[in-house]
């Protein structure tokens, strides 16, 4: 993928690998197997002059220590490198491992991506998601004209797809038009739907013609065209192969002896789709084994008032069909999403846009020194605060900066959903200890490792005094992100200016309560109860 994408690839591997790798690849085979120190004398050459790196299973399995010891002392020694360290296995929270610097953990899927963060100690947000990929080409060994005809014509972002093989001059005869109306009806009813029509005999002038006529029509690929050395025949495995990658067959024909790519179309484990109205196809293919049309034939006549409003009937049928038969479907999704190019451009590509940077001073500060103070008891004083609060939440709500989550128990019988986000690991494991019906995330607010309006309410209470003012409209900008309402509240304190206290890396801030209003930039509505005062958002 890296390659065929513009990039340059380096290999770094054992002293014994004599595997054969994609053209392009330079291949470093010089990893020894001693302590971190050796490892990293030997490789630090190659990566100081790379932009990112990526590992397999390195960072995760303990076997490979000595190399993420490695990787520790270059990561320190070339902070302008990103890291991006696969973990090819389910994440085990039971063995957890070193975070390792300007690093991102890449897991195989979206369910364990919170157990792959919780592994390592960092922040969801620094967790994402490549899925192994398997495209056709490989896995059938194609030959690469097919490779080269698919791409051109992106026959893998599909819906459906249908090969037809066929010869040219019986076109009409084979229900050609008809198959084309069909693929018409499907993408007028929200698919991308394609037939590629494998037209053999198509040297004749007027057929060419003909071929060009019938190509005006965009989801309608012929093969002639595409290949004009094979305008008279196209090879078998050039049928096969797409055949490979097809949902549906249509045998529109009006007259058949026994179709041999119907037989071939059998072997791939498509759909098919059969002419009622030639009593022969029920032979080969009963109306449990396919989808049958009345088309009229030789032998039978039907005449459609309108046909193209038969075939947008029929069209829903076949949508429904697939839709119903797991296997197809699941075929089809495999091709769409586990591709490469889908993966590169969906998934890997953006990973490595990603901007790959360790914690801030004060933040770290706060990781290592903040107080636990979990469950430590009724806290009265700001009951009244957890209250309005608690009544003001609807839905799925989110808690930043929850701490000692003392606003669950307010909101835990009427909530639909609660998750809290901390930058202090300590809360975190005692809320996953203490909650466990909760989710517990580590991650900052600055970045919050969450999709747009996931949650129904973010809340934030006593945050924005651990902020400096510059982060507060990137902090709020994030809250409104993820919610379709946010709550700010917090004990009123009248300062003219922020101070902060330096000794603890500028986390504990006394400021103008005009940098929160500023910061959230749009009308909003106040709550105040005793000293606190709450902002609706």
């Amino acid at each position: 993928m890296i390659t065929e994408n513009g990039h340059e690839c380096h290999f770094i591997t054992h002293k014994n690998f004599r595997e054969k790798v994609p053209e392009g690849v330079k291949v470093y085979p010089v990893l020894p197997n001693p302590d971190g120190v050796e490892v990293e004398k030997t490789c630090s050459d190659i990566i100081s002059t790379l932009d990112a790196v990526l590992t397999h299973d390195v960072a995760y399995m303990s076997v490979y220590n000595n190399h993420a010891a490695a990787i520790k002392l270059i990561a320190e020694a070339n902070p302008q490198i990103k890291w991006f360290h696969w973990a090819h296995s389910a994440p085990n929270t039971l063995e957890q491992r070193e975070a390792l610097p300007n690093s991102i953990y890449v897991g195989m899927n979206y369910s364990d991506l919170r157990l792959l963060a919780q592994q390592f100690g960092v922040p969801v947000a620094r967790c994402q998601v490549v899925y192994n990929p398997r495209s056709p080409d490989i896995f059938h060994a194609w030959h690469k004209e097919t490779k080269e005809f698919v791409d051109t014509h992106k026959l893998l972002e599909c819906d459906i797809l249908m090969t037809y093989p066929l010869d040219t001059g019986r076109f009409d005869a084979k229900g050609g038009s008809d198959v084309m109306l069909l693929v018409d009806c499907l993408n007028e009813q929200g698919k991308n739907a394609k037939v590629v029509f494998v037209n053999a005999a198509a040297n004749d002038p007027e057929r060419k013609k003909k071929v060009e006529k019938w190509s005006e029509n965009k989801n309608t690929v012929f093969t002639s065209k595409a290949f004009p050395q094979w305008a008279h025949t196209a090879p078998n495995w050039f049928v096969h192969e797409l055949m490979q990658i097809s949902d549906v067959f249509p045998l529109f024909s009006i007259s058949e002896g026994c179709s041999l790519t119907m037989l071939e179309a059998g072997l791939s484990g498509v759909l098919f789709l059969l002419n009622e109205d030639f009593p022969p196809m029920l032979e080969f293919a009963n109306v449990d084994e396919a989808m049958y049309f009345k088309l009229g034939s030789t032998r039978q006549k039907t005449n459609h008032v309108n046909r193209k409003e038969y075939m947008a009937e029929r069209a829903k049928w076949l949508i429904y069909e697939l839709a119903t038969n797991k296997a197809l479907r699941f075929k089809r999704k495999v091709l769409k999403t586990f591709n490469r190019q889908w993966i590169w451009e969906n998934q890997l590509a953006p990973l490595l846009e990603l901007n790959v940077v360790t914690p801030r001073p004060h933040e770290e500060w706060w990781t290592k020194n903040a107080p636990i103070t979990f469950l430590d008891g009724y806290d009265e004083a700001r009951e009244p605060l957890f209250k309005l609060v608690a009544g003001m939440c609807d839905g799925n709500v989110l808690d930043v900066g929850a701490g000692s989550c003392k606003l669950y128990p307010y909101l835990k019988d009427t909530a639909k959903s609660y998750t809290m986000l901390e930058i202090t690991k300590k809360f975190v494991l005692a809320a996953r200890k203490t909650y466990p019906e909760i989710n517990a995330d580590y991650g900052t607010i600055l970045d919050l490792p969450y999709k747009d309006k996931q949650f129904d309410t973010s809340v934030a209470i006593a945050l924005f005094r651990h902020l400096r003012p510059e982060d507060m409209p990137k902090a709020m900008s994030e809250l409104m992100r993820v919610a379709d309402k946010t709550i700010i509240g917090w004990a009123l304190i009248p300062q003219d200016k922020p101070t902060y206290v330096k000794e603890q890396g500028f986390v504990d801030t006394v400021f103008n309560v005009d940098d929160v209003k500023t910061a959230i930039g749009k009308p909003f509505k106040t709550h105040k109860v005793g000293r606190y005062e709450v902002y609706e958002i």
